[in-house]
């Protein structure tokens, strides 16, 4: 989370170089998303009196996170309003100069909904990034939108938002800004959101906005990282330090699309307030603390430790291990980072993979 540094702790941040321990995770992805949680400005449109939530981030930012390896950039949620409109056109326009994607936000209620799409080989995977969060619900939109649905409307209108993208595309994935903040227990309605998700043909989702780590749960043929905690954080109290990447797989062969690996990979901000892998004990740890947040979907999902990472066991992939090089076309989703507050994921495609927030 770049927005709430000092500019005294930047040394100590390392805002040079937030990503350098994690740069090989995120690089080499075909899709390698992350939760922006700061607009991106070169000055300030909007001070409050709690000036400590309300975040900007200087636009040198945006070349930190392509330099990084990130390619998509989600920018919905509940600071994306924190300088106003302008502050929504200013982070577009930093992150198109460095060459980034972008999917959340626009110049317009259309351009803020429109889902990324990442085609390659003929293998076309869409991204939806949406938030059920808003910190401004009076702000009236005028020239700056983000793509946003209240509690009552998300499970009324995303379903068909995902079944409208997934007639021209091959892989859904949904990257939602939801939840309730420092808690690991998944509520109900939102099983019932990722129930409703999956009908319509989603095929990955990834949460972000509750700070924590959460379960992850396969439902049909989808897969849901319910939250992935934080990434780049200011700071690393109780189990806010406990992050990670979700590395998912698609493919698309004669037999049919599927997902061929679904895995999350443990991540440790450390003293440095940066991200680091997790290894040895630490990952472990952090690996099982994952799996006990997911015991109330184990009817549906298990998981198998595989080089250091937890990844979901899939019923129609008996055996497999990792993606296979055949003649069949795989992809990845990357799993960078959700936050530059919280969480990452990749997608790969080549395979495709999805990342976390910055």
């Amino acid at each position: 989370m770049f927005g709430r540094f000092r500019r005294g702790s930047f040394s100590s941040f390392g805002y040079d170089r937030p990503f350098r321990f994690v740069r090989s995770l995120l690089k080499g992805n075909d899709i390698t998303t992350c939760n922006l949680e700061t607009p991106i400005t070169a000055k300030t449109y909007w001070t409050r009196v709690h000036s400590s939530l309300v975040f900007r981030a200087k636009p040198r930012v945006a070349g930190m996170l392509a330099h990084a390896g990130f390619t998509l950039i989600g920018t919905a949620n509940n600071h994306c309003q924190d300088q106003k409109d302008q502050g929504i056109l200013d982070t577009i326009q930093y992150l198109t100069r460095a060459g980034l994607a972008w999917a959340g936000t626009g110049r317009s209620q259309q351009e803020a909904w429109k889902p990324y799409i990442f085609e390659k080989h003929g293998v076309k995977v869409g991204v939806l990034v949406v938030t059920r969060l808003v910190n401004y619900e009076g702000m009236r939109q005028r020239t700056g939108f983000l793509a946003h649905l209240t509690r009552q409307r998300v499970r009324r209108d995303l379903p068909p938002k995902v079944a409208a993208l997934k007639k021209h595309v091959d892989f859904v994935v949904v990257v939602l800004h939801w939840g309730e903040e420092y808690h690991h227990l998944v509520l109900w309605r939102e099983r019932k959101l990722v129930r409703l998700l999956e009908a319509a043909g989603c095929d990955v989702l990834i949460g972000a906005h509750p700070h924590v780590l959460r379960g992850i749960e396969r439902w049909g043929k989808m897969v849901a990282f319910y939250s992935l905690g934080n990434f780049l954080f200011d700071f690393r109290f109780g189990r806010i330090g406990d992050s990670g990447l979700a590395h998912v797989v698609f493919e698309k062969a004669p037999s049919g699309k599927r997902i061929v690996l679904a895995e999350f990979i443990p991540i440790n901000i450390a003293r440095d307030r940066l991200p680091h892998p997790a290894l040895g004990h630490n990952g472990a740890d952090i690996m099982r603390r994952v799996a006990a947040y997911s015991r109330a979907f184990r009817k549906t999902t298990t998981f198998r430790v595989v080089a250091g990472r937890l990844q979901v066991v899939l019923p129609w992939n008996t055996g497999l291990a990792r993606p296979r090089a055949t003649g069949s076309e795989t992809h990845h989703v990357g799993s960078g980072t959700h936050h530059v507050g919280s969480g990452a994921h990749r997608i790969g495609s080549r395979r495709t993979h999805h990342g976390g927030t910055p």
